[in-house]
């Protein structure tokens, strides 16, 4: 949805997914020999996997474009190949496919977006509760930010001055300016966290700049590895005062290995109860949300929360670069970013936050990608 670059989605997140007895379909999986072209082939041989280790069957987008969805005999690891494209989409060597026990009506709305089509409805394989009625399903609507791209290159072309546009909250310095060791990191053994990192950083964007009292006093940003042992000494003093980064505390608060713009909903919700709880004095604070998957969001819903001042976090798979339009720096699948503001030229190039505790990774943009469901927040009411 960001050009038509061929992208490789890696994703290193187990996938074991209930599902509900009511997507189960009853078809067989297709005929291999049926699915298995050379340029396929190929492009499982470019990754390491065996054509002769997995089972495929079909599926589309909500565009009607075709794909191939590939299983793990084994049940480690499943991929997506997009059939026009000749590339893998999305893949993992870990756990169960989402589509596992799935059959028919297949429909891929892009990184970490799974849907089976029943009737009228569009129903979330992951997330159960989202559902799309069909009338919701505008045409093409996966595609339509290509669409707009496409547009915008003639325009580019055809003008010599092309009008230019930046945007950003009002405080971009509080996610570019040194907050990579500043950002409620942590690591775990499980994988997942970075969904919750990221709502960590709305959060305290939202404390120190829009609404203030939000985040417990014991809530602190600074970042620790419990994976490796690397813990600062001011990290420890704080910890054995019972302190915790809020990332960590929004994991524990509602734990998930793998997590979407539905369970960082239902995050923040358990969290805005929480908090309300501990107020004393009847004070309290009121949110609304915007939590949408693809193909049902839309760039111009990103730029308008960032114009009203609100970051967003982006659930899908990237390139990333320093600078808009730049080469090429480092490039992750399944991953949740902070997009805190945007370039567009001849198309939108989120800059964003990686969420990573590492130097300068602040300060990024992306330069291509693949988006499955985004999330942001916005204060409604309060009663301090």
């Amino acid at each position: 949805m960001y050009g038509k670059k061929k992208f490789i989605a890696l994703s290193t997140v187990s996938m074991a997914f209930v599902v509900s007895a009511v997507l189960c379909g009853n078809a067989l999986i297709a005929n291999a020999d049926e699915y298995y072209t050379p340029q396929l082939r190929a492009a499982l041989n470019e990754v390491g996997w065996s054509a002769d280790g997995v089972l495929l069957k079909p599926a589309r987008d909500f565009a009607g474009n075709e794909y191939v969805i590939g299983e793990a005999k084994d049940g480690n690891g499943h991929f997506i190949y997009n059939v026009a494209e000749e590339v893998l989409t999305e893949f993992t060597f870990k756990g169960e496919s989402p589509y596992h026990g799935l059959y028919t009506n297949l429909i891929y709305g892009g990184a970490g977006s799974f849907f089976v089509q029943r009737g009228d409805t569009y129903v979330s394989v992951i997330e159960s509760d989202v559902t799309y009625q069909s009338s919701e399903v505008l045409p093409y609507a996966a595609y339509r930010e290509v669409a707009e791209e496409e547009s915008a290159e003639t325009a580019y072309s055809s003008v010599s001055a092309y009008a230019n546009e930046t945007i950003n909250v009002q405080h971009p310095e509080f996610f570019s300016d040194n907050l990579d060791m500043h950002c409620g990191y942590f690591e775990k053994d499980n994988y997942g966290q970075c969904g919750f990192i990221a709502l960590g950083m709305l959060i305290a964007y939202a404390d120190q700049y829009v609404y203030g009292r939000i985040l417990n006093d014991s809530l602190y940003y600074t970042t620790y590895n419990n994976k490796l042992g690397l813990i600062s000494s001011l990290d420890r003093d704080l910890i054995n005062k019972g302190y915790i980064p809020v990332g960590e505390y929004l994991s524990n608060l509602h734990p998930k290995n793998s997590t979407t713009s539905t369970h960082i909903k239902e995050t923040m919700n358990i969290f805005v109860e929480k908090r309300n709880s501990e107020f004393r004095n009847g004070e309290y604070f009121k949110i609304d949300y915007y939590s949408k998957w693809t193909p049902f969001y839309s760039n111009n819903a990103i730029v308008e929360a960032l114009k009203n001042n609100n970051p967003v976090i982006l659930f899908g798979g990237y390139d990333f670069s320093t600078e808009p339009n730049g080469a090429l720096v480092e490039s992750i699948g399944s991953h949740a970013i902070v997009c805190y503001g945007a370039v567009k030229t001849n198309k939108y190039y989120w800059r964003c936050h990686t969420g990573w505790n590492k130097s300068g990774h602040s300060d990024y943009y992306v330069i291509d990608g693949t988006i499955g469901s985004v999330y942001y927040f916005k204060i409604t009411e309060t009663g301090f």
